[in-house]
């Protein structure tokens, strides 16, 4: 089930007219959707949050991966805009979780493997495990960007200390499974959020 909230702007003058966000199973939030004024039939459209690359192209941090479920999300942010009440899609279904841990090594930023969520039609590709240079310990990067007042919001997380749990160890489980019969170092951290993309 997914439950989308969009919230208008005041922004007399900017094309942002709002914000929105998407909550899978009452577990996992996708936040920071952009609201951006357009001239097509419904008035807007909706940019996820993005992150540029070391080339100066900017991706998405998630996004949906069907063409349905875009427009689904489309129109639930249009139900939401105009009654100022969440909507939802798939009301009471329990959308599948799956998570691919693929191992990486980058010495600069001590990424070790890169995490690719997908819950439902929605997927986060840009979760990483990283090491701790000082002590080697392991964490997980969710990803999220710095703010105006140089805080780190995170833009794709769990919102339930119980989801946050198991999300942790699957990925730390296959993290294992990748490297064969060695076990990691790890630690129970909060999420960094070490992916910087582009926010309000």
């Amino acid at each position: 089930m997914y439950e989308i909230k969009a919230t208008k702007l005041d922004n007399e003058y900017g094309n942002l007219i709002g914000l929105a966000s998407i909550v899978v199973d009452g577990k996992m939030k996708f936040d920071s959707i952009r609201i951006l004024k357009n001239n097509s039939e419904r008035g807007f459209f909706v940019a996820m949050p993005s992150y540029r690359d070391k080339y100066g192209e900017y991706h998405d941090m998630y996004m949906p991966v069907t063409s349905e479920m875009t427009y689904q999300i489309m129109d639930a942010v249009e139900a939401s805009l105009l009654n100022g009440m969440p909507a939802v899609i798939n009301e009471g279904k329990q959308e599948r979780l799956r998570v691919s841990v693929k191992q990486s090594r980058s010495e600069d930023t001590g990424i070790v493997a890169n995490v690719r969520l997908t819950i439902g039609d929605m997927t986060c590709p840009i979760i990483q495990v990283r090491q701790s240079p000082k002590d080697r310990n392991l964490y997980i990067a969710m990803p999220g960007y710095k703010t105006r007042d140089n805080e780190y919001k995170q833009v794709c997380h769990p919102i339930t200390a119980d989801f946050r749990r198991e999300l942790h160890n699957d990925i730390y489980l296959k993290y294992d499974f990748s490297r064969g019969n060695g076990k990691p170092i790890r630690n129970e951290m909060p999420e960094k959020q070490q992916i910087q993309g582009r926010g309000r």
